[in-house]
């Protein structure tokens, strides 16, 4: 059971545990994850031809509605992941994202600081005499 939601859970074949391992985002490995262990009378939908092209609506029905609440399907992902022992790359990979996110932001922030000692004046006049042109010519 999943967020109030029944669920036959398996975990990930060989193959899509070691895809996992080196997919590039954390909702890459969840999505592979939900996909890849949702199953119906233990068959993997996935893997079985009758039941893959199902597996869009088996999320969309209304019952789920994994694309209108996204935490339905990420908690499908961590389960699976949990059952394929794939944890601790998830959360490494959710930690180095938000790593990056937070270097981005600091770097961003960096970016606005201005030092009043070390302007160059004759830079900034040109810059406001080419604003100054361009506005007589507009």
């Amino acid at each position: 059971m999943v967020q109030g939601f029944e669920f036959e859970l398996m975990s990930l074949s060989k193959e899509n545990i070691e895809a996992a391992r080196v997919l590039a985002s954390s909702k890459d490995i969840i999505e592979l994850a939900a996909n890849g262990g949702i199953a119906i009378n233990k068959n993997r939908m996935i893997e079985d031809e009758n039941l893959v092209n199902g597996l869009a609506a088996y999320w969309d029905h209304p019952d789920v509605k994994a694309f209108k609440d996204p935490t339905i399907m990420f908690s499908v992902g961590e389960k699976v992941c949990e059952l394929s022992g794939l944890s601790e790359v998830l959360a490494m990979k959710i930690y180095e994202e938000e790593e990056a996110e937070l270097a981005q932001k600091e770097a961003d922030e960096e970016t606005y600081i201005v030092n009043g000692d070390e302007l160059n004046l004759s830079e900034i006049q040109a810059q406001a005499d080419e604003y100054q042109n361009n506005q007589l010519t507009a």
